[in-house]
């Protein structure tokens, strides 16, 4: 889950609907752009499990409104085509 906290105190300011599972924040003029996970990702080297299914989404950071979500991508994983 993403949460928009207050610097000074750490208080949760903003709880972003939709957002378990995220493991990349990019913040571009008002807009988080999240790398949005399906199911948690295990803490193991690559080859040790499959990848991960996930989304790209953006959102806007004042209201927590979805602006855009792309269609599921598969991450990084054991069984991934080498790029390379």
């Amino acid at each position: 889950m993403c949460y928009c906290l207050l610097a000074a105190t750490g208080r949760v300011v903003r709880t972003y609907d939709k957002t378990r599972f995220t493991d990349e924040i990019l913040v571009e003029d008002g807009t988080l752009i999240l790398s949005v996970n399906e199911s948690p990702q295990k803490a193991a080297p690559v080859e040790d499990h499959p990848p991960v299914k996930k989304s790209v989404c953006a959102v806007d950071a004042e209201t927590g409104k979805l602006l855009w979500k792309s269609e599921r991508h598969i991450g990084v994983g054991k069984y991934s085509p080498n790029p390379f």
